[in-house]
């Protein structure tokens, strides 16, 4: 479906959905329309979610500040798709469902916590959203000294809430527990990040995998037992799900699979982008694995999926993504940090900063985060990101 003013409808506002709509909106100006479908009115600044479970900050970024003025907010939530037709179904918090037609679609729907353990205790929390950060931020200073918490995880956002709980309370008994700790990191780099850690009071303990969280300690699989008083689970993500659009190709892990041009493989005018989508491993580096969840490639992926989504509606030529890694930053605390450079690829080279500067590093790469995203609400097509060759810059259209 090809209109003289063409509507382009971006699903998700977090930070691959909120840069592409602005980065569409600014691009086609008055000459088209850009609805961004999300049930929230509010982007979370998932990377910070860790200083809100400790801190009690609020991370959440109305729209009303983020978007572009020509974006429309629609406060729904996708429930199904007719590629066929060009349509989303979409249904608003009290049940109400409507179809609209788009020319170009940009699936970010984004990714939430992937792990779920049974629990029976009243001191258990999940850290997936601003709502449960708040409630833990409530339920820390409760705790007496020398009462034990438990973080369980070993990834990126259980190491850096751990070490944000032990810096905040160093009167408390702070272990990360985790089959393995840092899996995605040689051996190099988890001594680097385990030493700092230890310098902030958290415990890395490894072993037998959780079971359940009970009434007062963890339960693992072996049998053994372990006490805490209270008990977050924090361990990696998983893609959100499209209601409805059954057919869509996926990978094993659950992401949309797209190709080069980030299309989602079998549907022309369809893109994916941010943790919802698996780009070829041939977009990065020497294509020996695909982009990781998290900011760092949601950002890159929601502007070339928006720049795509122009030369759709323009009926220009499409190109291949490319994104290189650089670095890995980790806060340790708010005083301590590791940045770890690695290759495109995302595999440590060897080099690292740690401590201070490394969590100023940290800090303001967080705060280009958010923003970016306010600079393409305005300056539409700023936003650049490392890759083997620039990416193009696309002009606005003539009026």
């Amino acid at each position: 479906m090809q209109t003289a003013r063409p509507t382009v409808i971006v699903v998700g506002g977090g930070y691959a959905g909120v840069l592409a709509a602005n980065r569409v909106c600014g691009r086609l100006r008055n000459a088209g329309r850009v609805l961004l479908v999300s049930p929230d009115d509010a982007l979370t600044d998932r990377i910070r979610l860790h200083q809100a479970a400790v801190h009690g900050h609020d991370v959440r970024q109305p729209y009303a500040r983020l978007l572009a003025p020509g974006v429309t907010h629609i406060a729904a939530q996708a429930v199904g798709l007719e590629p066929e037709a060009n349509r989303l179904e979409i249904a608003n918090a009290a049940g109400h469902r409507r179809l609209l037609a788009y020319d170009a679609l940009i699936l970010a729907l984004g990714s939430g916590l992937g792990s779920h353990l049974p629990t029976s205790s009243p001191l258990s929390w999940a850290l997936r959203d601003s709502d449960s950060a708040q409630q833990l931020a409530a339920a820390l200073p409760e705790l007496r000294p020398g009462r034990r918490v438990a973080v369980v995880g070993g990834g990126l956002s259980a190491i850096e809430l751990s070490a944000e709980i032990a810096e905040a309370y160093p009167h408390l008994d702070v272990e990360l527990v985790c089959t393995q700790f840092a899996p995605g990191l040689d051996a190099a780099a988890r001594d680097t990040l385990t030493s700092e850690l230890r310098a902030v009071g958290v415990r890395v303990c490894e072993g037998p995998q959780v079971q359940r969280i009970e009434a007062a300690g963890l339960r693992f699989e072996d049998g053994s037992w372990r006490d805490a008083a209270l008990c977050v689970l924090a361990s990696g993500f998983a893609p959100a799900a499209l209601p409805g659009a059954s057919a869509l190709p996926l990978a094993p892990d659950g992401r949309v699979l797209v190709d080069a041009d980030l299309r989602v493989r079998g549907l022309s005018n369809v893109f994916a982008a941010g943790d919802f989508a698996a780009p070829d491993a041939e977009a990065i580096g020497s294509g020996v694995r695909t982009t990781r969840m998290g900011c760092a490639s949601a950002m890159p992926l929601g502007a070339h999926a928006a720049d795509q989504a122009l030369r759709l509606v323009r009926g220009e030529p499409l190109v291949p993504f490319h994104f290189n890694y650089m670095i890995q930053c980790i806060s340790v605390g708010r005083r301590r940090g590791v940045v770890l450079f690695v290759d495109r690829d995302d595999r440590p080279t060897g080099r690292a900063i740690t401590g201070r500067s490394a969590a100023l590093i940290k800090e303001a790469i967080c705060r280009f985060v958010i923003g970016g995203l306010r600079l393409e609400r305005w300056l539409s097509g700023a936003y650049a990101w490392p890759a083997r060759r620039s990416p193009a810059i696309l002009p606005a259209r003539s009026e």
